[in-house]
């Protein structure tokens, strides 16, 4: 096996596994300890914190891959398409200090404007949600302004872990975040069993992202990047004109994640507004446990991607076959581990004296569709934009207000419940997104599916025999 798929796919599987709180290690704790009420909140927190990629607005994957061309040594950047190569030079260094300075700029306006959404919009909603639960509004508003502080923080410090991804030390960003996730855990576990409730969960994340900050902090000015401490200062209009180069994808990139929420998050809040922290709670609940699904199978496109976005110019031969073998794995993992929750997940959380269950098994396994299809879509998706093209804003952004409409209308007019929220996002992505891209990728690359399948699985086969 490649020493790719030995060390960085493994390094961010164990990444992705250790950034959700609520994953295996966390996760006894966390049902063990919290009320029903109060796992709820928590996960309504994590949902606000995800405005931190509407926040973003796409700059990071638009500034992470402005990184790798310039470490491929592309001789500019374009608005749109991919950059010309230099024959001469293996690193641009130029490019990649304006990039450097630009991004960190970026990054402290976006962080500001990420303190007024929280503090100023998303806090009296969950105020309003308070008064309607047993849980204090003091104790509950403090965990948020914590947990919200600790999500302004790891915004910010985006600008180091874009160029670690885009120099391709996609492992030394890995164990920084795995380090950090570890810390996190040791404090939350500490704190739960000391009594503290949700605050734990609010501290533990906060200590995790000084403590990954100031691990990536260290490993990006290591080596071959000691020149970056020497960099002090860049014009103001060199700074502007790199800004206005990333503005056209980082834009639409922003208003595919406004959409992105919208189908995958919106929900979690139309939830809570019409059932109530304690009624909504085995729905928000399955909702997490699948999004761990996929976020830990998502590790597998996010650690090729740096090879994608360099292929995507050098070969692209090679760039279809590795994208291939990526999507089959990411289904196949997909499959397997949401096999082993629906049959053993019930029995662990008796087991641990859960206080909040899962959906029922039809429910379940439509969720589980429904998310395997949004997951390989994306993957295709993600394959797009290594052109530096982005197609999908128009799809993204009327698909989220389909699904946000289609969701309040059967709450307050359809009394659906659950499975009107659920068959929202289904139908909605059905109707589009789940085909368009990747007939979209078929077309472009001249293979249909089954062949691309069949190239995954060859692939595949090749990989797994490697091991043995």
């Amino acid at each position: 096996m490649s020493g790719l798929f030995k060390n960085v796919l493994l390094w961010s599987i164990v990444a992705r596994v250790l950034t959700i709180l609520g994953s295996f290690v966390l996760f006894p704790f966390m049902v063990h300890y919290l009320s029903k009420e109060e796992l709820t909140l928590y996960y309504l927190f994590a949902s606000f914190a995800m405005l931190t990629s509407l926040i973003d607005f796409g700059f990071n994957p638009t500034i992470s891959r402005g990184f790798s061309y310039a470490y491929s040594g592309a001789l500019s950047l374009q608005p749109m398409g991919v950059p010309e190569k230099s024959h001469d030079l293996k690193v641009n260094w130029v490019l990649v200090q304006d990039l450097y300075v630009t991004a960190k700029k970026v990054y402290f306006y976006l962080g500001i404007g990420s303190l007024v959404i929280f503090y100023l919009i998303c806090a009296p909603y969950i105020v309003w949600v308070l008064k309607n639960s047993h849980i204090s509004v003091m104790y509950g508003l403090t965990c948020w302004v914590i947990f919200a502080f600790a999500s302004v923080v790891n915004l910010y410090y985006l600008y180091l872990v874009t160029l670690l991804q885009g120099m391709g030390n996609i492992n030394l960003a890995n164990k920084a975040i795995i380090v950090s996730k570890i810390i996190a855990i040791i404090i939350a576990v500490s704190l739960l069993t000391m009594g503290y409730g949700l605050i734990s969960l609010s501290i533990s994340i906060l200590c995790a992202g000084v403590a990954e900050r100031f691990l990536v902090y260290k490993y990006t000015f290591i080596g071959e990047n000691e020149f970056l401490r020497k960099i002090k200062n860049t014009l103001e209009f060199s700074v502007a004109y790199y800004i206005k180069l990333l503005m056209p994808n980082a834009v639409r990139l922003g208003f595919i994640a406004i959409g992105t929420y919208f189908i995958m998050r919106a929900s979690t809040i139309i939830a809570t507004m019409f059932l109530g922290l304690s009624d909504s709670a085995s729905y928000i609940f399955t909702l997490q446990v699948i999004g761990i699904l996929s976020s830990i199978t998502n590790s597998v496109i996010s650690a090729y991607m740096p090879q994608l976005n360099r292929l995507a110019f050098e070969n692209k031969e090679k760039q279809i076959e590795m994208f291939a073998f990526v999507n089959v794995l990411t289904i196949v993992l997909f499959i397997v581990v949401g096999m082993c929750v629906l049959w053993l997940g019930p029995v662990i959380l008796v087991f641990l004296g859960s206080k909040v269950t899962l959906l029922l098994t039809p429910e379940f396994l439509l969720l589980l569709f429904i998310y395997l299809l949004d997951i390989q879509h994306g993957n295709f998706a993600a394959l797009i934009t290594t052109g530096n093209n982005i197609p999908f804003l128009k799809s993204a952004v009327f698909s989220g207000i389909g699904v946000v409409f289609i969701s309040y209308c059967s709450m307050k007019f359809g009394h659906l419940g659950v499975l009107g929220l659920i068959l929202a996002q289904g139908i909605v992505q059905a109707c589009f997104n789940n085909w368009y891209w990747i007939y979209y990728i078929c077309k472009r690359y001249k293979v249909s599916y089954i062949k691309l399948i069949e190239l995954g699985v060859v692939y595949f086969v090749k990989k797994c025999r490697n091991v043995v």
